[in-house]
């Protein structure tokens, strides 16, 4: 009887549930702030860097200010990619493993966006490009569901630029200058694909590569003044492009050439030409004072009374993908605390995904790039004078002459 009752005991003791492996299913717990990780590098393009985060600031502003996302306020953590691939990944790791950020925008170096799409691709981050234009972070081989790009891409200024040529140049071919570089390779196939899908009505006549160096002399200029047409598109980038303007500006080099250029109407970019910007010149950019839609109106209003200052491209784009996020995580019903399934939800949300912009409706289309569209217009010098302490100065003003959106709305390639 003693041996069946200890046996007995034992048998018991052995089926005694451990409370530490009971699983309890706790009610979630309501979201204090929703962090959004921002990285760029800090040190360069400082312009277009201190204007994007100006409109950031504004947009987060003006939804917390309506009582946020569901009532949760939204809240932004800013790391530096110190320029380099490595450092960007470790910073999108230390804003995901110590801020717990919901997502990571950023960046404005192509190198540090394929950096930031790599760390999203392995680690289910969802990821908004607002900054690179290159084609290469949405190349077939580095597609990701996680990856998303508010900025337009450069085939859309591309595209934007051979329309012009066409329809109101009437030009039948152009010579090309651009980079050495695999960049140069993407912008020229860019090229040929627009030219082919516009039943061959203009062709290439010749192209000009620019060392990576970037170290001009004279047989860039004796090149660019012999080439065999009259119309000449340059396709270089930011500090790069003033360069190259500057040089061939003081070079003559394309004295009684018709000149396409991208990217030259970006407000941070026309600020840094300064008094050397080129007249007459075709370009593609964000002509803030030539858009006649209230919401431009009415962010350009609180903007100038926020910062003092005309809002730039940078401050577009800030300003806009930050309420694209909003809208994003309303759709979600971001509202408790489970990251993952929160960034599940917020990846589904943004996809088809309208919103009203300062520049009209904009839609983040099935191939995760939005239709955001680019101006094209003509580089015209306005001179002012005005007064102060009874003295009489001169104030330099370039703008983008009878600018027009060009949007491909339906675009999924």
């Amino acid at each position: 009887m003693r041996i069946l009752l200890s046996f007995f005991l034992i048998f018991l003791t052995s089926c005694t549930v451990n409370p530490k492996k009971i699983e309890v299913n706790k009610p979630l717990l309501k979201l204090n702030e929703i962090i959004i990780g921002d990285i760029n590098t800090q040190f360069t393009n400082t312009e277009y860097i201190q204007h994007y985060y100006m409109g950031i600031n504004l947009a987060i502003n003006e939804i917390n200010e309506k009582g946020g996302v569901n009532g949760i306020p939204l809240k932004l953590k800013v790391a530096d990619s110190y320029g380099s691939f490595v450092a960007s990944y470790n910073s999108s790791d230390l804003l995901v493993k110590k801020y717990n950020v919901l997502l990571i925008t950023g960046s404005l170096q192509p190198n540090i966006a394929l950096s930031l799409q790599e760390y999203s691709t392995k680690n289910n981050i969802p990821f908004i490009n607002t900054g690179s234009t290159s084609e290469s972070i949405f190349s077939p081989d580095l597609a990701s569901k996680n990856t998303f790009r508010f900025v337009e891409g450069i085939n859309n200024h591309i595209d934007g630029i051979i329309d012009n040529m066409i329809n109101v140049g009437n030009i039948e071919n152009f010579s090309v200058v651009t980079y050495s570089n695999s960049e140069g390779d993407t912008i020229l196939s860019k090229i040929k694909d627009k030219i082919k899908a516009s039943s061959d009505k203009i062709s290439i006549a010749s192209v000009i590569r620019i060392p990576e160096t970037l170290s001009f002399d004279n047989s860039i200029v004796e090149s660019i003044y012999n080439i065999p047409s009259k119309n000449i598109m340059i396709a270089l980038y930011g500090p790069d492009l003033k360069r190259f303007v500057n040089f061939i500006q003081t070079n003559h080099a394309v004295y009684h050439k018709n000149v396409y250029i991208l990217f030259a109407g970006i407000t941070e970019w026309l600020d840094t030409l300064g008094k050397n910007t080129p007249s007459g010149w075709v370009t593609t950019g964000y002509p803030w004072y030539n858009i006649s839609s209230e919401e431009n109106k009415a962010f350009y209003k609180k903007y100038t009374q926020k910062y003092k200052l005309k809002p730039r491209y940078s401050s577009y784009i800030g300003y806009s993908t930050y309420y694209l996020i909003y809208h994003a995580l309303l759709k979600a019903n971001i509202r408790y605390n489970d990251l993952e399934n929160n960034r599940k939800s917020l990846i589904n949300a943004l996809e088809g995904l309208s919103i009203n912009t300062p520049i009209g409706n904009i839609t983040m289309l099935e191939n995760h790039k939005t239709n955001l569209g680019t101006y094209v217009g003509i580089l015209i010098p306005y001179n002012k004078k005005y007064k102060k302490d009874t003295k009489v100065y001169e104030s330099l003003d370039i703008r983008m002459k009878d600018s027009y959106l060009f949007q491909e709305k339906n675009k999924n390639s």
